[in-house]
């Protein structure tokens, strides 16, 4: 009988043993993040710019004639008639897509002060006295709107308002998210010094470097726990030392963006516009004035959709065009963009990358009853956006509140209660399919009559580890810097990173004296935002002998495996482990084999057979094999 041995052929030839990968040491930096999308700086000169204008075709100047209109739905039609004489009856197609497809809503239309009354109050808290804002600020409102509103990321804001409501008078949580984007984006005003330099139009506001834009956006982010700037000391040839600023990925979201027009070419517009989109995230887009791009020029919008257009001619052919949908931010729903309007150097892009898997859960996610049970209970929940995810929990339960009159229900909150006779602890245990790297976490206690402080007692965050303990990762009552909050509506915002990625972790309250009659030692939850990563084990190798090594993790998981060895080397009887270099008797020894694949016998895929009998198998061919169909072949014969 034919020995068999199967082995997964992999890049730089790893071998997965036990469900784990040998890859680099956990520890080292994390690899800085480099955006998927082609954008543009200052630093090409212009006999490169003419030459990449040459080689990519693209227009240096204005785009296709009768492109550049802004039009609605009921327009596109008409438009693309004109545009394309012979076809008509234009519809939109199969293929298409909008960010609401990834998160459920797109982006709301803003406007500027004069029209909206939440953003007038947003510019007066900030400071703001020049007559108006400028579009590069209402795009940045939009585009942190549908972060927060749509795409799950609550630590910018949460329980937003819908301001394009004309009901909706009131908008407190909105007004606070536009006070802080006009906060922190410089904008220069028409009728200052230099917005004459510039020669801004008095009539149209503000200007707005995209460079401000980007960089506003990334401390925004940063404020929020979302985007995590690092600096380093860089040596040139000269010596002269320089600091370098980048993110790696303790991110969760990527700025990046031209801060020239941008020289991609056409299709690279198209298709870097269509991939964010596709992945739920619009793209804001700023365009140059002069007519450059007609009724789109010397403007911030934000591009959320796209639809390919079909029209038909006489002999029954069809055309399709690409169209994009947009927010204008002038008070103007749903814009309508010929996409050869892009088919020129007149503007450029900023996108927002998402750099993991998300799960957030909200507290009207859990489903727990109004009570605090005594015994341990377990709930599997629906999450607003993610995994599903698996909870024990113990003294924890949905609690009415009431206003002020303790007759009118204001609110449920999800609440532990640790302090009450026969009881003591309080948790709530989160398990998911996919590890856990860090957490943005809302507490507060109920009130300032809780009974539990660093010198009584605990609140922790916590992580199982691979023997099973729960290990304390950050603790609420010592390690960060001001007292969780006594406010429910204003509640404390953690973020908490875990040593390495989890899969369990909790929430724990313990009071030392677990007394009275009445249910207090109460901490409330807010949001809980979870980000994810694939966790990548690092091993070091500690021999066994003869049967084989142990593989300890960086995260402190073992395992018991085999030697391993690369036939290549195995010219005689011994030869050393590759992973823990102990000389192994290939002749008694349990070895698994690192082979070579300059063998006569060979699959399609490049399963081979051995001079010995031997088959080694790369996965692809595994099925085959065991259905009898695999074919191996050699010099042109088959076997």
């Amino acid at each position: 009988m034919k020995k068999i041995l199967i082995i997964f052929m992999m890049l730089f030839c790893v071998i997965s043993i036990n469900n784990t990968i040998i890859i680099n040491a956990e520890g080292e930096k994390n690899e800085e993040i480099v955006s998927k999308y082609e954008t543009w700086g200052s630093d090409l000169s212009e006999e490169e710019l003419i030459q990449y204008y040459i080689d990519n075709g693209i227009r240096p100047a204005n785009a296709p004639t009768g492109s550049g209109t802004r039009l609605h739905y009921s327009d596109v039609s008409t438009h693309l008639s004109g545009r394309f004489p012979g076809y008509s009856s234009w519809s939109v197609s199969g293929e298409k897509g909008y960010v609401s497809d990834v998160y459920g809503g797109n982006p709301l239309e803003t406007d500027d002060a004069d029209y909206n009354d939440h953003i007038a109050e947003a510019k007066r808290l900030a400071g703001i006295t020049y007559n108006a804002l400028g579009c590069g600020p209402l795009a940045m409102i939009s585009q942190f709107d549908y972060l927060a509103r749509y795409a799950g990321y609550v630590s910018i804001a949460d329980k937003l308002e819908d301001f394009t409501n004309p009901s909706v008078t009131d908008a407190p949580n909105f007004v606070v998210l536009a006070r802080e984007i006009l906060e922190n984006t410089d904008t220069i005003p028409a009728d200052g010094t230099l917005g004459q330099l510039f020669g801004v139009d008095p009539n149209s506001g503000t200007f707005t470097f995209p460079s401000e834009v980007i960089n506003s956006s990334r401390e925004i982010l940063e404020n929020h726990y979302l985007s995590i700037k690092k600096t380093e000391e860089v040596v040139d040839e000269e010596g002269n030392v320089s600091t370098r600023t980048y993110y790696d990925n303790d991110s969760q979201i990527l700025v990046s963006g031209d801060t020239i027009p941008s020289l991609s070419s056409f299709s690279t517009k198209i298709n870097n516009l269509k991939d964010s989109i596709d992945r739920g995230m619009p793209v804001i887009w700023w365009t140059l004035g002069d007519n450059k791009a007609e009724e789109f020029g010397n403007h911030y919008m934000n591009i959320f959709g796209y639809e390919y257009w079909v029209g038909t001619d006489s002999a029954g052919n069809t055309k399709t065009h690409l169209m994009f949908k947009l927010r204008f931010n002038w008070g103007i729903d749903d814009v309508y963009m010929d996409s050869d309007v892009l088919d020129a150097v007149n503007g450029g892009f900023i996108y927002f990358e998402e750099t993991h898997e998300k799960t957030l859960v909200k507290p009207e996610n859990y489903g727990y009853e109004c009570q605090y049970f005594y015994d341990e209970r377990n709930k599997t929940i629906n999450p607003e956006l993610g995994y599903t995810v698996g909870t024990t929990y113990l003294r924890t339960g949905f609690v009415n509140r009431y206003d002020s009159t303790n007759t009118n229900l204001v609110d449920q909150q999800i609440s532990m209660s640790a302090k009450r006779t026969n009881a003591g602890e309080a948790y709530i245990q989160y398990e998911l399919p996919v590890p856990v790297k860090w957490l943005y976490l809302e507490v507060s206690w109920w009130s300032s009559s809780e009974g539990i402080a660093y010198y009584n007692g605990q609140a922790k965050v916590e992580y199982k580890d691979h023997d099973g303990n729960w290990v304390t990762q950050l603790d609420l009552l010592n390690d960060i810097s001001e007292n969780i909050s006594n406010l429910i509506d204003y509640k404390t915002k953690i973020k908490c990173d875990f040593e390495y990625p989890v899969t369990e972790f909790r929430i724990y309250v313990k009071t030392d004296s677990p007394t009275g009659d009445r249910n207090k030692g109460r901490l409330v939850l807010g949001n809980i935002l979870l980000i994810h990563e694939e966790f990548e084990h690092t091993y070091s190798y500690t021999s066994n002998g003869s049967s084989g090594h142990t593989a300890t993790c960086s995260c402190g998981e073992t395992s018991t495996q085999p030697h391993a060895v690369n036939s290549s080397q195995a010219t005689g009887r011994y030869a050393n482990c590759i992973q823990c270099g102990h000389l192994v008797d290939l002749g008694t020894d349990i070895v698994i084999g690192f082979m070579s694949v300059e063998e006569m016998l060979h699959s399609e895929n490049g399963s081979y057979i051995l001079n010995d009998g031997t088959i080694v198998l790369v996965e692809e061919d595994i099925e085959a094999y065991l259905n009898g169909t695999l074919v191996f072949s050699s010099g042109g014969e088959i076997f």
